[in-house]
């Protein structure tokens, strides 16, 4: 499905990557995803990126989204020229991700870290599991 199709059946799993609120609001897509996840009919897993979450300058715009297991505010970039690799608990379960950059948010009350960029979340989900994200 293309990102800002808005017809045809609600998928079990939204995937979202590096995607601007602006685009999604526009669309009517965004009200659409919450609206499936809110009711338990779908779940959402974001791909973060320079355009999602706060993202570059703010422009990813989901600063404000009670559903996502994380808080953004404006620009939420951290660029890491040498790279940064996720580190989890069960590093077997982990495959080694090379990232150079990622989206620095904090967790919500609740949400599980699954994975962290240093001292930062990188993998996040809600307290009922139903939305993801990955902020690299």
């Amino acid at each position: 499905m293309h990102p800002l199709d808005n017809t045809g059946a609600d998928p079990d799993l939204w995937l979202l990557a590096d995607a601007p609120r602006a685009a999604l609001v526009s669309s009517g897509l965004r009200a659409r995803i919450a609206a499936a996840v809110r009711l338990g009919h779908a779940r959402l897993f974001m791909l973060g990126g320079c355009f999602s979450l706060g993202g570059h300058r703010g422009a990813g715009g989901w600063h404000d989204n009670p559903m996502l297991p994380v808080t953004s505010e404006g620009d939420d970039t951290v660029e890491c020229v040498g790279g940064v690799v996720a580190t989890g608990p069960e590093p077997e379960k982990l495959p080694t991700w090379t990232s150079w950059g990622y989206n620095r948010v904090p967790p919500r009350v609740g949400a599980r870290v699954g994975a962290r960029f240093g001292e930062d979340p990188a993998l996040v989900r809600s307290a009922d599991g139903r939305v993801g994200l990955w902020c690299s």
